[in-house]
């Protein structure tokens, strides 16, 4: 029997304390998928026990109203998700829904504000409040509350901080396609003033943003060489909101019926085939009865809301095509309708 084939870049996962050059980070990325799973099972062993989990609780603690416009963001006031601004919890609100936490398992307990950065005010202050009651209960306190200074972490931090949540969202390419109201930089600053105060950094990304591959392991690079590397790690899937996602996306810039919508794995949406009526009442379900057969094709970027025709087209206009995403970020489209013949 052949002895199952070694992955030659997972023996990398091994070492924590190495410096992480792009290349390494690649080849650990498209490594197959059982090898991933097989080596993060034995470095989970290394480090943890195989029969246990975490359990933490998010709270909200101040929810709507935030000045930035990520575009993945339900909080963000840029955008109508049916989310009204609420004023700050007060900290009896707080201490229930922590003595529940712990009185259901929890180890961990982290309060969310949608605030683009902290500020020295009375808010702040009812904040500090809050973590020295939850740290009281004997639970790990994390928050995540936008940009700190250096002297804001070491506050924090004195009130009994353990973890700061402070995403990264995506590669530094990518960045400027998610949000514009910060740079990829405040982010870093902020990391750097977690860790240095001595908080344990709580750090991932967002998956969906129309990131490419490319830009997935800019990403693993910067987390794997942060001064100080993230305890965890959280790996998020876009879940798509109407208006923040879309940002009042625009119109198809043809219409027209019997196409196909494809999402690429790259969060591009292709908008391919179909055609036109000259006559609105006219049976949308007999091929004879459609006008025109586009053979355009439409790519839409959810996050920024835009419409573009690629230059390139199909080689006929067609209707009732089909169309199937492929891993390289292209899309298949095959067979379909043009009058009455099969194509």
């Amino acid at each position: 029997m052949t002895p199952p084939r070694p992955c030659q870049h997972l023996n990398l996962l091994m070492s924590i304390d190495m410096e992480w050059t792009r290349e390494a980070i690649a080849g650990v990325y498209h490594s197959p998928i059982l090898d991933l799973v097989h080596r993060a099972g034995a470095v989970h062993r290394q480090h943890h026990r195989a029969d246990e989990i975490q359990v933490c609780t998010l709270m909200s603690i101040k929810t709507g109203g935030c000045p930035e416009n990520c575009g993945y963001c339900s909080q963000s006031a840029h955008f109508d998700t049916g989310l009204q601004r609420e004023a700050l919890v007060d900290l009896e609100e707080v201490a229930g829904a922590a003595r529940k936490a712990a009185e259901s398992g929890s180890t961990r307990f982290c309060m969310g504000a949608a605030w683009r950065q902290v500020r020295d005010d009375g808010e702040f202050e009812q904040v500090l409040e809050m973590v020295e009651t939850v740290a009281a209960t004997g639970m790990e306190v994390c928050c995540t509350l936008g940009m700190l200074t250096t002297e804001q972490a070491a506050r924090l931090k004195q009130a009994g901080l353990h973890a700061y949540n402070h995403n990264l969202d995506t590669g530094p390419e990518h960045y400027d396609q998610v949000v514009s109201t910060r740079t990829y930089q405040d982010r870093l600053d902020t990391l750097a003033n977690v860790g240095a105060a001595g908080i344990s950094v709580c750090c991932g990304g967002i998956l969906g943003l129309g990131e490419s591959h490319d830009d997935r392991i800019d990403l693993l690079h910067t987390l794997a060489n942060l001064a100080v590397p993230p305890e965890s790690v959280p790996v998020n899937a876009l879940v798509p909101l109407t208006d923040a996602v879309a940002k009042g996306a625009t119109q198809m810039i043809y219409g027209r019926i019997g196409h196909t919508v494809t999402k690429t794995v790259r969060g591009e949406v292709i908008i391919a085939g179909g055609g036109t009526f000259s006559d609105p009442q006219a049976a949308w379900w007999r091929p004879d009865a459609y006008q025109t057969y586009l053979p355009s094709i439409e790519v839409v970027n959810e996050l920024v809301g835009s419409n573009q025709l690629l230059p390139s087209q199909m080689f006929f206009g067609r209707i009732w095509h089909t169309g199937t995403a492929l891993p390289t970020g292209q899309v298949l489209l095959a067979g379909g309708y043009v009058s009455l013949n099969n194509v």
